[in-house]
């Protein structure tokens, strides 16, 4: 397993996501005036958190393979009630299908072109496609190492891409973007990178021309726990 402190801008608040190798992975999240942890499985399709001193089980709602997109969270209430908050939805594809994926990246975008974003009724044409489950796979699960490197070269193929050497996550760090094309919905996703060590540091939705960040997701630190409940 492993620990991720992650920032969100949006409520001022710390990520500290957990994960356990294979399959599992977990979470723990500072808010601005409490803390909250959540675990997730390195598929997310299952999570927990600690809420008034108990481990709590979130389930994803809704028929079929849902699962969580990115970082499910969860928080205690005054008294004895608790909050989640998640984004689920049906990954373009699955965890266990991630090792049959193409594994040059002219092939793995070409393969990716050709999925659909089930839970956003398809989802724009293919550049936006392969740049959001790209950015999905990236963020959501434990991934092989190997696959991360070819998702990193596809990503300067995606029609549409730009490089924002001056790019800075949520946390206020400077890093490498690679912004993504224009979103049906309006704006541009970003994934940001060290700019020593190439490792993911998070995602941002960038607005206007000058790109300027709305809500994003940072990753401060990683370290191995044991499991649900555990700390670093």
């Amino acid at each position: 397993m492993t620990a991720r402190l992650v920032g969100h801008p949006e409520t001022d608040a710390t990520v500290i996501e957990q994960s356990l190798g294979e399959p599992e992975r977990f979470a723990a999240i500072f808010a601005r005036s409490s803390i909250f942890e959540v675990w997730t499985t390195a598929d997310s399709t299952k999570a927990a958190f600690i809420a008034h001193g108990q481990v709590h089980f979130i389930d994803v709602a809704g028929p079929g393979h849902r699962q969580y997109i990115g970082q499910p969270e969860g928080s205690s209430l005054p008294g004895t009630g608790t909050f989640t908050s998640a984004e689920t939805g049906t990954m373009p594809v699955r965890y266990a299908g991630l090792g049959s994926l193409p594994r040059s990246p002219p092939a793995l975008l070409r393969y990716l072109a050709n999925l659909p974003l089930p839970h956003r009724s398809g989802w724009g044409p293919a550049p936006v496609r392969q740049f959001v489950i790209i950015d999905y796979l990236l963020i959501t699960y434990v991934m092989p190492p190997r696959l991360t490197a070819e998702l990193y070269r596809a990503l300067g193929d995606v029609p549409g891409v730009m490089v924002n050497d001056h790019a800075v996550d949520v946390a206020g760090r400077p890093g490498i973007g690679v912004i993504g094309p224009a979103l049906p919905g309006g704006g541009k996703m970003e994934i940001i990178f060290s700019p020593r060590t190439y490792h993911l540091m998070g995602n941002d939705l960038v607005w206007g021309p000058r790109h300027q960040p709305q809500n994003g997701t940072a990753i401060l630190q990683t370290a191995p726990v044991p499991g649900p409940g555990a700390r670093p």
